[in-house]
């Protein structure tokens, strides 16, 4: 019986997580990244993180960024997918969570990861969180969407809208944007390059040039270590806050 009543109440709610008659506000998170919340978000800052969040008694709409220097490191589509896996597991290890889906996607043509999973004990109800996470210019953004599990299937659209809206001002890029976190745009095109570099009739071979350490794998793990422990603070973070003014 408790537990149809809560079902009820969460049902009752979904009108106020989808944010009907609201007044959708554009807030840039970065320099470079900006996303539509249902509302005027809840601006707080912790050290260099910077928070942005949107909560109702059901679902809450986040958006955190945190600077992260790497100079030096390539990102080819190897050096990445080992970077976004690194920070899925720290995102499931500070939730606790059961990870439920994952996707490597693109945000206006670069690389990002997309996790979901759920994360509840016995004292609350389960909820179901979906996060995306994209580096940028020196700074990890993660956007989340939060709503109960049971209602999370209802959502689906108005999570889509609010990720939908994230946008990267290219304006506002340095020229110096490594070109290889670019997404591939034409397949065609990669095609017929990596027909052309297979033809080595007609070009010599550069001698490689040495491996700087932090390209390396030691360099990799060291890097993906430290990545662990920023996560787990963005997470800490953010569970500290919510706590507080919950």
């Amino acid at each position: 019986m408790i537990r149809i009543a809560l079902l009820s109440l969460l049902l009752s709610a979904t009108g106020i997580c989808t944010g009907h008659g609201a007044q959708a506000v554009p807030q840039r998170v970065t320099g470079v990244v900006s996303v539509t919340f249902p509302t005027v978000p809840r601006a707080t800052r912790v050290a260099d993180q910077q928070n942005y969040l949107v909560q109702t008694d059901t679902c809450a709409w986040l958006a955190q960024a945190k600077p992260y220097i790497d100079s030096g490191q390539v990102h080819d589509s190897a050096t990445l997918a080992s970077f976004y896996n690194g920070m899925a597991k720290g995102i499931l290890r500070a939730a606790k969570g059961a990870e439920t889906r994952r996707n490597s996607i693109t945000i206006d043509g670069l690389k990002a990861l997309e996790i979901e999973y759920v994360k509840g004990d016995n004292r609350s109800l389960p909820a179901t969180v979906c996060s995306r996470a994209l580096k940028v210019n020196g700074q990890i953004v993660i956007i989340s969407f939060t709503a109960p599990t049971e209602l999370y299937g209802k959502m689906t659209a108005t999570r889509d809208k609010f990720f939908a809206s994230i946008t990267l001002d290219k304006d506002s890029m340095p020229e110096s944007y490594p070109a290889s976190d670019q997404a591939p745009k034409d397949s065609g095109q990669t095609a017929v390059a990596t027909a052309s570099a297979t033809d080595t009739s007609a070009v010599h071979m550069a001698a490689p040039a040495p491996t700087p350490f932090m390209r390396s794998h030691a360099g990799s793990v060291l890097k993906m270590f430290g990545l662990l422990i920023l996560v787990c603070a963005l997470i800490y973070a953010f569970a500290v806050y919510t706590r507080r003014n919950g």
